[in-house]
Order: C-alpha cells, then sequence, then structure tokens
C-alpha cells in the first residue's frame, strides 16, 4: 500500500490559487475578457488609447534622445513622428496623447514648463528597455513594445497580486517602467 502524500492547507491554497489564475483566460466577466493578449502594434496601441480613457492623469511621453527617438519610429511610424517633430524640438518631445481610430495624436501639452505634475515623465533609462507596465487599481496593462506583444489583465485578484509585487521591487528593478 502506498502512503498518501500529505500537503499543508497553505500548499493546497496555492495550488488552488494557480489553477484558479489558469483558468481565468477562459472566463468572461461582464462580457469583458479577463486576460487579454496582444500580439501587433494597432492592437496595442488600441490598449493603450483604452487605458488612456479609462484613466484620470492620461499617459504622458518623453522623447529624449535620438535612441528613444529610433525607438518611437520604429512603434508609431515615421510619418507620425516627423508630424511630431515638426511641432515641437526633437530632444524636447513632451506628448499628452489622445489616439483616434486612425492613431492620429492631439497634443494637449507642449513644453516642459506647462505640464501638470501628475503627467509622468518616461525617464530615457526606462525607455531603452522597451518594457512598459501601467496600473489603475482596476486592470493591469504590460507592454512589450520591441517585441510587440501585450497583455491586459482585468482579474481583480491577480490584478492586486501583481500590483504588490511590482510595488515591491519597484526600487529595487529601475529598468521597469511601472506607473500607477
Amino acid at each position: 500500500m502506498v502512503a498518501k502524500k500529505k500537503y499543508s492547507k497553505k500548499r493546497v491554497g496555492w495550488v488552488k490559487k494557480l489553477d484558479l489564475i489558469s483558468h481565468t483566460i477562459e472566463l468572461e466577466q461582464n462580457n469583458t475578457k479577463m486576460i487579454e493578449l496582444f500580439l501587433d502594434r494597432e492592437s496595442m496601441l488600441y490598449a493603450v488609447h483604452d487605458f488612456i480613457k479609462t484613466t484620470k492623469n492620461s499617459r504622458a511621453f518623453a522623447i529624449q534622445n535620438n535612441r528613444a527617438w529610433r525607438m518611437w519610429t520604429e512603434v508609431l511610424s515615421e510619418d507620425i513622428v516627423n508630424n511630431l517633430h515638426d511641432t515641437f524640438a526633437k530632444n524636447k518631445i513632451i506628448l499628452d496623447m489622445v489616439i483616434s481610430d486612425e492613431f492620429e495624436f492631439e497634443l494637449l501639452k507642449n513644453s516642459y514648463s506647462e505640464r501638470p505634475s501628475s503627467i509622468n515623465i518616461v525617464p530615457e533609462k526606462y525607455l531603452q528597455t522597451d518594457l512598459d507596465i501601467e496600473m489603475n487599481g482596476k486592470y493591469l496593462l504590460i507592454m512589450n513594445w520591441r517585441k510587440q506583444k501585450g497583455i491586459k489583465i482585468n482579474d481583480p485578484d491577480i490584478v492586486r497580486f501583481f500590483t504588490g509585487i511590482l510595488k515591491y521591487i519597484k526600487d529595487t528593478a529601475p529598468m521597469l517602467n511601472i506607473h500607477k
């Protein structure tokens, strides 16, 4: 007779939690997918657009040097970036962006001195990593612009879990670009 393996209640709880997370992908809540994957630039931009619409303080991006400029031309297309360049100096662009369906940009703030304190300026060292993490309490948005892959998580339990972890590692892992 083989002895049954005994597991502590704590371990069983973790296994159930992991099982729940794995099944979350298949669930829907209020006709909204709890986990969504974005596998191209267009769907990623739509996701960022939705984040801007549902968050009080919309995102702002700073293009601070030529390396960052090259990254944005890859992400957004050279035409859009060049149009922006016609408006502002190349190394001092501040964009408070609203993305339309055609991905045109409406510039709401146009200088360093006039920007509200609530706007997040992305430091150059974070731009180089191409990983962008957005949190607004309701969902978590993680984007890798270089690989053009992203994920949106709506499950409140998972969002709380990730938010706790990301807050903890934010100071110890400055390579991450985390906004909340």
